[in-house]
């Protein structure tokens, strides 16, 4: 029962990053270290052995590394990256293919469908929120914690054993 409660964590986790990205443009670091500690806890009550909870920590580091990099090269936002090696640890090594692809097309859709929003005109309904307006700016990021929210929830069924 602990270990089923501990696993929804991830698909919640990703919901609400998915939400908070949408409505804000913002990804809390609290949801990042949360997942991260909620993996740690999943992997104590199911007592995995630690060296696959080390492997998993590892591929977390190596996505953060990486996402720094992209986020000191302005291609994305903190949060995105936080997140993503946040929902790394999760998936380890053995799914982070996987569910690195998943949110690569979810992400390709994402900004397809914003490029194409913001050549539209806005229309005057939607003028009135600044959500829409701020989504609608060109110079605005795109909240690409949908695509790693949809990623991740892509592949929660096939993460390791001691998670589902």
């Amino acid at each position: 029962m602990l270990l089923t409660l501990l696993s929804w964590l991830f698909p919640l986790a990703m919901l609400w990053a998915m939400l908070s990205d949408a409505l804000t443009l913002e990804i809390p670091n609290t949801l990042s270290i949360g997942l991260v500690a909620g993996f740690l806890c999943l992997a104590m009550a199911a007592g995995a052995d630690i060296t696959h909870v080390a492997a998993h920590l590892g591929a977390g580091l190596a996505v953060l590394a990486v996402g720094a990099g992209l986020f000191f090269a302005r291609i994305i936002g903190g949060g995105d990256a936080k997140l993503l090696a946040a929902a790394s640890v999760w998936t380890g090594f053995e799914t982070l293919p996987a569910f690195l692809f998943h949110m690569a097309l979810a992400g390709g859709v994402l900004a397809l469908c914003i490029l194409i929003y913001r050549r539209m005109p806005l229309p005057a309904a939607l003028a009135a929120s600044p959500r829409w307006r701020r989504l609608h700016n060109p110079d605005a990021g795109v909240p690409y914690g949908i695509a790693i929210g949809l990623g991740g929830l892509l592949v929660f069924t096939s993460l390791p054993a001691f998670t589902n």
